[in-house]
């Protein structure tokens, strides 16, 4: 039988890879061959690649509900705006369960929507894409 519903313990986890670039900045993917595949040119070689994780919880039908909300805007009341990028941003916030991001001091920096908010464009990216594969459904 199909799972009809989504259970709590459900659970998505996305791995990325993070490096840094020649010029200093940062390039992101779901891993080191993806990585190496689009960038290996504009790498830096002697830099290490860091490899962290995210958890978050399976979407339910709510989430869909919630997330969809706060993407659309209209200026006029006539024409609708569809914000993409919000839509990613407000995903990883509802779905969210944990990440193995730490500061330079090694302390765990928590998933907040604040610590969200201020991730490296790069970084959110890599991670909402491999989100929105894996909650096809938004």
């Amino acid at each position: 039988m199909s799972q009809l519903f989504v259970n709590e313990s459900d659970e998505i986890v996305v791995n990325i890879v993070v490096a840094n670039g020649k010029n200093g900045e940062i390039f992101a993917d779901a891993s080191e061959e993806l990585l190496m595949q689009d960038s290996a040119d504009d790498i830096d070689e002697n830099a290490p690649m860091e490899h962290y994780e995210a958890k978050f919880r399976r979407m339910a039908f709510r989430d869909s509900i919630n997330i969809s909300r706060d993407i659309f805007s209209t200026a006029d009341n006539q024409s609708v705006d569809f914000n993409p990028l919000m839509l990613r941003f407000r995903k990883i916030v509802a779905l969210i369960k944990d990440w193995s991001f730490v500061d330079k001091d090694g302390v765990k920096i928590e998933p907040t929507e604040e610590n969200i908010a201020k991730l490296h464009p790069t970084v959110a990216n890599a991670i909402g894409a491999q989100l929105d594969l894996q909650t096809a459904t938004i």
